[in-house]
């Protein structure tokens, strides 16, 4: 008996094919090349889609280059999308021609004053789910699922540009696993990547739909929120100080202490740079590890909170 097996090459039935359960109906989308979160996807499902700043258009770009109302995406009846210019200041160019109305091909790049460029393309829907999946991955910290220090940045920079022009507010909170090296060497990587995750969990259980929580080093997170006030913001704070703190994280049976030091930075602090928010709340973190070593909030605006009578022992005001 042969106990060679024979080399046979398996044959396709290509009466089936392939992708047979991908919907092949191409679908218009414009996607973010730069100017924000890059790989951003913006499908064209209604007839018209307004590119512009403010929450007024359909696709917001908060930049003051960019004109409230700075173009217009039409898709026709015959499936045609076309993109006009809506008397813009900066003007909207279409592979690097000035344009006022122009039909889109696919590939087309299109920009939007001078800070924005988008990619037009027709996709099917199988292409458009391996996008979302590239795009979350530049916006998803992998082990955490919080939000990546780059979307961060991204979304600081326009949440500061909307707010200098509209009004609000806007506050910054840095905040880290105190004493995270000792953690990691007692009790190894697996372990503490198994912390951060939680910790994660357990952040975004008690925010806001609208804040973002992003991983912004090793054992430091990040949290920048729009429109909740100082007092409001240091109440967060607390709160999520409070909340790991007595939280119990268990890995494989053992149970360990975890808390976290803070530093809040407010445009009440007077910066005139988004990066000025990003080193002001950095240096509150490291006043808060300082005064109190663990546990404990710092802040310009914690100073002005405890004075009218809000505050407690575990919240460190600056000097």
């Amino acid at each position: 008996m042969n106990d060679v097996a024979e080399d046979r090459t398996i044959r396709e039935d290509t009466r089936a094919p392939l992708a047979s359960r991908v919907s092949q109906r191409e679908r218009a989308c414009l996607t973010l090349l730069y100017g924000g979160p890059i790989g951003t996807e913006y499908p064209l499902t209604e007839k018209e889609t307004v590119i512009g700043r403010g929450r007024a258009a359909n696709i917001s770009i908060e930049n003051k280059r960019v004109s409230r109302r700075h173009a217009l995406v039409t898709v026709d009846e015959k499936g045609n999308t076309i993109i006009e210019d809506l008397g813009s200041s900066n003007g909207t160019s279409v592979n690097g021609a000035r344009i006022q109305r122009q039909e889109l091909k696919d590939g087309d790049k299109i920009q939007i004053g001078y800070h924005c460029i988008l990619k037009f393309s027709r996709q099917d829907e199988f292409e458009q789910n391996c996008q979302q999946e590239i795009a979350k991955s530049r916006i998803e910290d992998v082990l955490t699922g919080a939000y990546t220090k780059k979307y961060l940045l991204d979304r600081l920079e326009g949440d500061y540009a909307h707010v200098k022009r509209h009004g609000g507010t806007l506050v910054l909170l840095l905040f880290e696993i105190d004493h995270f090296k000792k953690i990691n060497s007692t009790h190894g990587r697996p372990f503490t990547d198994s912390i951060l995750k939680e910790l994660a969990c357990v952040v975004d259980s008690i925010l806001r739909a609208n804040d973002i929580l992003a991983r912004y080093d090793d054992a430091q997170f990040a949290l920048l929120a729009r429109d909740i006030g100082d007092e409001g913001a240091v109440v967060l704070a607390q709160r999520i100080r409070r909340t790991i703190k007595e939280h119990k994280f268990l890995v494989d049976g053992t149970q360990i202490p975890i808390s976290v030091s803070l530093g809040i930075a407010s445009l009440s602090d007077k910066v005139k740079k988004p990066a000025k928010l990003i080193k002001l709340a950095a240096d509150y973190l490291k006043k808060a590890q300082t005064k109190g070593g663990a546990n404990s909030v710092a802040g310009g605006i914690v100073k002005a909170y405890i004075q009218s009578g809000g505050g407690n022992t575990t919240i460190r005001p600056t000097s």
